[in-house]
């Protein structure tokens, strides 16, 4: 066994900024939209292994679901070297292992091309000791949050895309 994530997505909430409600068939939309969009950047990956999917197949609409990741092995994303990626890989590198650090870099890489379409909102990655990364959604970049301690680290980054 590798090294488990835990990564907490939100569904995109249009629908309340439409007047529906969380039950309505616009939030299952958006929640099988979510569903969608996780399946796309996660199954089947030789790097990574779901190990709970959570509520994110579920029938009924949820604001929020949270999936389980085992790596596997390190993500081609080692060799990717972006200023952005360096510096993500520097936060986090004293409070998790290699693997982990990799690993958080390629679920961020799978998962930005999926917010930056719109099919997610915020999503939070989650070592088991606590780390956590957060990226929240902007028109033209998306913020990055590392807590690794009772104090967090921020920082936007408007260079990252999905074509690094």
């Amino acid at each position: 066994m590798g090294e488990q994530l835990r990564i907490h997505v939100y569904r995109r909430l249009d629908n309340r900024l439409e007047g529906l409600p969380d039950d309505s068939p616009r939030a299952l939309e958006l929640h099988n939209e979510r569903r969608d969009a996780l399946v796309e950047a996660l199954d089947g990956r030789p790097d990574f292994r779901v190990l709970d999917w959570g509520e994110t197949k579920d029938t009924e609409s949820h604001e929020l679901v949270d999936v389980v990741i085992d790596i596997i092995t390190s993500p081609a994303v080692t060799a990717f070297a972006s200023a952005a990626f360096t510096w993500l890989a520097t936060q986090i590198k004293e409070a998790a292992s290699d693997l982990a650090v990799d690993g958080i870099k390629g679920l961020v890489r799978r998962l930005l091309p999926q917010q930056k379409r719109r099919r997610i909102q915020d999503f939070e990655i989650e070592l088991s000791n606590g780390v956590r990364v957060t990226v929240y959604p902007h028109d033209d970049h998306a913020e990055v949050r590392v807590s690794t301690t009772p104090d967090s680290v921020n920082i936007s980054f408007a260079d990252i895309s999905d074509n690094e």
